[in-house]
């Protein structure tokens, strides 16, 4: 197994060869909770995420691209983009990391290919349809406590 230092790059998800590979963070100034170690660095991952600000303003740097994010909204990182989270004030927010698979339906089903040629980056989330979305996402990842089910709510 390599071992990576914190000059490397590329972030694993510490939960990808789990059953469920769901990585739901609670960031909340500047500390993380499970920690991560590079999440205010520039890094990568296979991983899609999605962002929610719950209070305050972060800025997401990637290669030629800025967008900050105010409370409210989120935004949504395609797998493989170098990205930096910056907290432009005191800000409490919420990542949620999944692998591209959540999204398909089954393995090389006509969603794959669909997911592959979006190739989105980074997109800014304010539709009040998807935010509903989200927030439901983040209740049932910080606030429903009943582990029975929680993977099927969030699948």
């Amino acid at each position: 197994m390599q071992d990576y230092n914190s000059y490397d790059l590329f972030v694993k998800n510490p939960r990808i060869h789990t059953n469920f590979p769901f990585l739901a963070l609670d960031c909340n100034n500047k500390k993380t909770i499970p920690p991560r170690m590079r999440f205010q660095e520039m890094h990568w991952h296979e991983d899609m995420q999605i962002t929610y600000v719950l209070e305050g303003i972060i800025k997401i740097i990637s290669l030629g691209k800025t967008i900050e994010v105010h409370q409210g909204e989120a935004v949504f990182i395609s797998q493989r983009v170098f990205h930096q989270f910056i907290e432009v004030e005191t800000a409490h927010y919420r990542s949620f990391l999944f692998p591209k698979s959540f999204i398909n339906f089954y393995e090389k089903g006509p969603m794959e290919k669909e997911i592959e040629q979006m190739n989105i980056g980074i997109c800014l989330l304010k539709q009040k349809e998807i935010i509903d979305i989200i927030k439901n996402i983040n209740h049932v990842s910080f606030e429903f406590y009943q582990e029975k089910h929680k993977e099927y709510y969030l699948a």
